[in-house]
């Protein structure tokens, strides 16, 4: 093989090795990124979702303290007393629950935020790797021609 021949082929070899470094590092980071977006969109999901069931609880537990009402009301009994008691302590359970469901949400929230980050960041990390791995093909590819001078 003529020596001009040879060094084009390290050359071109060295700069497809590096292109596709790059590429790989800039697809790298690219999906990533687009898992980071989709676990932001979880988060936001999971909050709503808390949320929702934080209402419906709500919801529901007004509806059972009218219905408790209603009956209290028609048996005669007013609501003092045992029954205001009974009333006090179901409306603090359910404010405990409905606490409790929006901490949940919370904390799936902000766990599925922060692998979003640490996505974003390993993306940016696979892009150097990416640059830093064509630099290394580019050095060999000199060093190998270099070699063919000494």
């Amino acid at each position: 093989m003529p020596f001009e021949l040879m060094i084009a082929a390290v050359v071109a070899g060295t700069a497809v090795q590096a292109f596709s470094a790059i590429e790989a590092g800039k697809q790298q980071q690219a999906n990533l990124e687009a898992n980071a977006r989709t676990q932001q969109e979880q988060a936001r999901q999971v909050e709503r979702a808390a949320q929702d069931e934080a209402s419906r609880l709500a919801r529901d537990s007004a509806r059972l303290r009218a219905t408790q009402r209603v009956g209290f009301a028609k048996s005669g009994v007013g609501i003092a007393g045992t029954p205001l008691l009974v009333f006090e302590e179901a409306a603090d359970i359910v404010a405990a629950d409905v606490a409790k469901t929006l901490q949940g949400g919370q904390r799936r929230a902000t766990s599925l935020r922060t692998g979003a980050r640490l996505s974003i960041a390993q993306g940016r990390s696979a892009r150097r790797a990416g640059l830093f791995e064509a630099g290394t093909s580019l050095l060999r590819g000199g060093g190998t021609i270099a070699g063919q001078f000494a």
